[in-house]
């Protein structure tokens, strides 16, 4: 099971258990005689113990600030929080250190060794895909009575059944930013804009954090950072930041993260790789790709170029994917942009958005609305305008699709 959906209960072998405890409540249900119930234990089984994958796609699950991406050898999860939802919590002595786990936290797997049980090892600072301050001291632990929450309202995702966006606003303990991914085939492109703070500790993004398999292999040029470790490529760009890879030696305790178990010191190696945004950063941003199958020929090998960042800012984040003649946007306010010689875009309502050709050659658009209180969109393509009301009630925040002439 994903890490994101193990709740607060982050024991040893977690994954592992929840997963086939999930299978077995599916046979439950059906008091072990339903055929539809056995076929869903079945399918569950299959997807999480053997090399099978059917299960592929890409869904966002708007009512939970969710995102599930899975392909025939690697899948992606991606945890969120709003205004509207609690991303973590902390009870009974469990999940002791999940201050910021959902906070974009991205666990990108192929074998699911990964992350398996590097719970008392973490630097939980440094969560796969989290931005938040880097500090010596422990991080703070949730109480009912102290849960300084995700303030931002705009957090949601877009799918078109195969790849995907998801955006979010990170507005919490003095720290800001625009956050965004775009789940594609090959690769999971995380931008990063408006990172903002006054405070004195450093602000870091986290790109990885998971066991160590090897030394990585680092891949500097004038315009790019490529790192290839156990299989997967990391890439960055367009970063005037700092960037560290790093493999150490850590140790820690079950018991600091799950006060079940007894103060027991394990230890092993991992493999960390961030960004450094530096003291009381204005307006930073980053941009990296996780290449989540990759040979080190690949890496060498990938194109930035054909995910072409036309706007990273605090207004608009947006890419143009070249291979798939598609523009993905995050709209924080009205905008107009020249995408391609083509193609020029009006977004007159904040969102998320999908632009392609369809059927027929119109212009194909998905929107979705992060912050789940609009009323209709509207979006001009080539001058031609739209407008479309949006769905309600409790489908506010869902993928919709329609075609401009």
């Amino acid at each position: 099971m994903d890490i994101a959906a193990l709740g607060r209960q982050l024991f040893a072998s977690a994954p592992l258990h929840k997963a086939l405890s999930l299978a077995f409540a599916a046979t439950e249900l059906g008091g072990g005689r339903d055929a539809r119930c056995n076929q869903v234990a079945a399918r569950l089984l299959e997807n999480c113990f053997s090399p099978r994958n059917e299960l592929i796609g890409h869904k966002h699950f708007w009512q939970s600030d969710y995102t599930l991406s899975r392909r025939a050898g690697w899948m992606a999860s991606l945890k969120m929080a709003s205004d509207r939802v609690m991303g973590v919590e902390t009870m009974n002595g469990d999940n002791m250190k999940g201050y910021y786990m959902a906070d974009g936290a991205l666990y990108i797997y192929k074998d699911a060794t990964e992350y398996y049980d590097i719970f008392p090892l973490w630097d939980w600072r440094k969560l796969p895909g989290v931005t938040c301050y880097d500090d010596v001291r422990s991080v703070p632990l949730l109480k009912h009575s102290y849960y300084p929450g995700n303030r931002g309202r705009f957090v949601g995702g877009l799918s078109d059944g195969k790849n995907g966006i998801s955006a979010m606003e990170l507005d919490r303990d003095g720290l800001k930013a625009q956050k965004f991914w775009l789940f594609a085939d090959e690769a999971v492109l995380c931008l990063g804009a408006g990172i903002s703070s006054d405070s004195a500790l450093h602000v870091t993004t986290a790109v990885e954090q998971c066991w160590s398999r090897e030394e990585p292999l680092r891949i500097s040029t004038a315009d790019d950072t490529r790192i290839w470790h156990h299989g997967r490529g990391y890439v960055l760009w367009n970063n005037s930041d700092s960037c560290f890879a790093r493999t150490v030696a850590s140790s820690g305790s079950w018991h600091d993260v799950m006060q079940m178990y007894k103060n027991d010191t394990i230890s092993g190696r991992l493999f960390t790789l961030y960004l450094d945004h530096g003291v009381r950063p204005k307006e930073s941003s980053y941009c990296y790709a996780v290449l989540p199958e990759a040979t080190e020929a690949d890496l060498r090998n990938f194109r930035t170029d054909n995910f072409r960042v036309m706007c990273n800012d605090s207004r608009l984040q947006a890419v143009w994917q070249v291979d798939r003649s598609v523009c993905w946007a995050s709209v924080r306010e009205p905008f107009t942009l020249r995408v391609t010689p083509e193609l020029e875009v009006d977004f007159h309502t904040p969102g998320l958005y999908r632009i392609g050709r369809g059927t027929g050659g119109r212009w194909e658009v998905y929107f979705s609305d992060p912050m789940q209180c609009q009323d209709e969109v509207q979006i001009a393509v080539n001058g031609k305008r739209g407008t479309h009301a949006l769905p309600q009630g409790k489908n506010r925040g869902t993928t919709l699709r329609f075609e401009i002439d």
